[in-house]
């Protein structure tokens, strides 16, 4: 899927991802060779072509499990995917996510919404075409540091009344 900048409004260093189980489903599954990758893209819809959507070289592994078991809990709860590599996102250009697994047990559903045509598109495992495209992404959070505005000592000082 493709997230745009102006979704994103600052440069972040990605450490996690989380999502907002829907009402249907279960609460966990286990999904084969799960891997996650990110990347920046100049394009705002995605081409059927998974690679040509990247900004070449940019295409980063950042999650690789060969059994990944998520336990989300109930209904509109939260569920993290902690990264194996940070993500560092410049606040330029579009981010590209990629989720791929071989197989898998258990139906877990996260919310989604209405993003706009071909923001996400799907395809069989390890093929670099894809079978369609979604209108809907999932509901997310990109989890990192939260950044500090930059203050000089004077202004630091006059706000919490120092010396």
């Amino acid at each position: 899927m493709v997230v745009l900048d102006s979704d994103i409004n600052s440069a972040v260093q990605i450490e996690s991802i989380s999502w907002k189980r829907s009402t249907i489903g279960v609460d966990s599954g286990i999904f084969t060779n799960f891997k996650i990758y990110m990347g920046y893209s100049t394009l705002d819809q995605l081409g059927d072509t998974f690679s040509a959507n990247y900004i070449q070289g940019t295409r980063t592994l950042v999650y690789s499990n060969p059994s990944y078991q998520v336990v989300a809990g109930g209904p509109n709860n939260w569920f993290t995917t902690t990264l194996d590599t940070p993500f560092w996102y410049s606040g330029n250009n579009n981010l590209i996510i990629e989720f791929e697994w071989s197989t898998g047990a258990g139906s877990i559903y996260a919310w989604h919404w209405a993003a706009g045509p071909n923001r996400a598109i799907f395809g069989a495992y390890g093929s670099d075409t894809s079978d369609g495209s979604e209108n809907s992404i999932p509901h997310m959070m990109i989890n990192g540091p939260v950044g500090l505005q930059s203050e000089t000592l004077g202004s630091i000082k006059a706000t919490f009344g120092g010396e």
